[in-house]
């Protein structure tokens, strides 16, 4: 029996596998011991991330829009200047040229303007809109680096599990090695551990290189590469949903999720359009005023010196026809609007869609989580039942790398259903737009007491 064992891989061959692991765990390895919390990053994401630059700089732009539609309902105030020389003659001969010089100050201020004052409206709407569209940005950020903090955790997490589970298999694997010679375990139970042991390999050298992945797309949002620190361990229960009922939040998010509020604005615009269009049945009514002044030398014997003159009046400007180019301008509006309208429609429903998958998402995570827990205690006795088994010789080594390998799944999904259920918990905030920054203090919280 003895002259049949070979091991499945050479001194060599491991040396080299345990090396490139060691590479792999120097590179990942945390270079200082602080621990970066979810509430720090999204600080740092405030400061770096190009997405909420560019939401700050649009909403300084959409800012600028209500000056605009203001200002065709302000006074208007022109000056115009002129200087004009006339030489002549006469049969009789050349008479004196005369040199012209003035000006003249005249003020519009708009009485009634039916579209403008339509316009000024639209430009409030596109002012609030800039507010809502930064405030929707900045709930995108925090939705952004909880994310990819959450995924870098868990491939941590994962990460740790898989290393703690190839120790635990080459563990065993030395066991059955050594014995061997002792008659109390054949070379099949070798083979069998050393599979598991190089699966196991295999399992930690993927879970390292997603942590790397992680941590650089964690990178591109705060703007440093992101050190592993101390993970959580979860002592308190992830908290439920308040209220627990899935109707209050599908009602709050088809009324004041920022889709639906944008596209609130959006028909709220059109129908102001249409009432832009309505103008041009109506008359534009203006207060007009001037003051000129003139003077004059030679030339003119009944006038020679300065000349003022001043009027102040209503103009008034009544449109009788335009070809039904306000009739064809009216229908266009009125079928934009019903478009809103129905886009609006649309966003209410994928809304209140959005906010019933998030609540189901952190009430069945809740519960897979419970299930799970009380699958670990199950593995775990089901392991250290079977390995004492085989440690008394009553239980095959198969048996206790499969009950090892089950306890190391379930725990692999227990850590994917805590992070994937605080992610849903915080999108369930986010789909009725009161995700705030107390929120993301409180998660951070959990996460460092836990």
């Amino acid at each position: 029996m003895f002259n049949l064992y070979k091991p499945p891989l050479g001194k060599s061959a491991r040396r080299r596998v345990f090396r490139w692991l060691g590479i792999c765990l120097c590179i990942l390895l945390p270079e200082s011991s602080s621990a970066t919390d979810l509430l720090s990053l999204y600080h740092e994401a405030l400061r770096f991330d190009a997405r909420i630059s560019g939401a700050r700089a649009a909403h300084f732009a959409g800012q600028e829009a209500l000056p605009r539609a203001r200002a065709p309902l302000l006074p208007s105030v022109e000056v115009r200047g002129h200087l004009t020389r006339e030489d002549g003659g006469t049969s009789r001969g050349s008479t004196p040229g005369q040199t012209a010089t003035g000006y003249t100050i005249s003020l519009k201020q708009p009485v009634f303007h039916w579209d403008a004052w339509q316009g000024f409206q639209q430009g409030m709407l596109t002012a609030a809109k800039a507010d809502i569209t930064l405030a929707k940005a900045n709930q995108e950020l925090m939705l952004r680096v909880a994310e990819a903090y959450f995924e870098f955790l868990e491939a941590q997490h994962i990460a740790s599990l898989a290393h703690a589970h190839r120790v635990a298999v080459a563990e065993q694997l030395a066991q059955a090695t050594a014995s061997v010679p002792l008659g109390n375990a054949t070379i099949v139970d070798v083979h069998e551990a050393a599979a598991s042991h190089d699966q196991a390999i295999a399992d930690e050298i993927d879970a390292q290189g997603i942590v790397d992945v992680r941590r650089s797309a964690l990178a591109t949002i705060v703007g440093r590469r992101v050190e592993a620190g101390e993970l959580p361990r979860f002592k308190q229960p992830l908290p439920a949903p308040v209220p627990r009922d899935v109707d209050p939040w599908i009602d709050q998010a088809e009324r004041q999720a920022y889709p639906v509020q944008l596209s609130t604005m959006a028909l709220e615009m059109a129908r102001r359009e249409t009432a832009k269009a309505y103008a041009g049945h109506l008359p534009r009514v203006d207060l007009v005023a001037s003051r000129e002044r003139r003077y004059s030398d030679g030339g003119l014997p009944y006038w020679n010196g300065r000349r003022d003159a001043s009027q102040v009046g209503i103009q008034v400007q009544i449109p009788i026809f335009a070809g039904f180019a306000v009739q064809s301008r009216v229908r266009e509006t009125l079928a934009l609007v019903e478009q809103a309208s129905d886009e609006l429609m649309d966003v209410r429903r994928a809304a209140g869609l959005e906010a019933r998958k998030a609540f189901l998402g952190v009430t069945t995570g809740l519960m897979r989580i419970a299930a799970l827990q009380v699958a670990e205690t199950s593995a775990l006795t089901a392991f250290e039942s079977n390995r004492f088994g085989y440690e008394h010789h009553v239980r095959p080594n198969v048996d206790v790398l499969n009950a090892q390998y089950k306890l190391y799944r379930v725990r692999r999904e227990l850590a994917q259903a805590r992070y994937r259920t605080l992610m849903e918990s915080l999108k369930l905030k986010a789909s009725t737009a009161s995700l705030a920054e107390s929120d993301i203090a409180a998660t951070s919280h959990l996460l460092s007491s836990a």
